[in-house]
């Protein structure tokens, strides 16, 4: 039995890693951008306003990347400290 507050679903963060990974990644083999339509004298701020959703879903990608990692780190970090503080407590109880 866990203390309220203190237990961490390692499977879960797992899950969610995943889901951060596979987005970060299908975003970033997703289709190339359409190019500008020819508008006139238009086209300019078009191509420029798709430069910068193109910019920006580049920052996404790397964001959710780097929390895949993070996510992925904590729990095992969690995981591998909760393992070693079970081994400890074990060798204090009395026999």
């Amino acid at each position: 039995m866990s203390t309220p507050g203190t237990h961490a679903d390692t499977e879960l963060l797992k899950t969610i890693a995943d889901r951060l990974h596979n987005a970060s990644s299908d975003l970033e083999t997703g289709e190339a951008p359409p190019p500008p339509p020819e508008l006139g004298a238009a086209t300019g701020a078009v191509a420029g306003a798709l430069a910068m959703l193109t910019d920006s879903t580049g920052g996404v990608v790397e964001g959710l990347a780097a929390l895949s990692r993070g996510v992925s780190e904590s729990g095992r970090d969690y995981d591998a400290t909760d393992q070693q503080q079970g081994q400890n407590f074990a060798r204090i109880q009395p026999r």
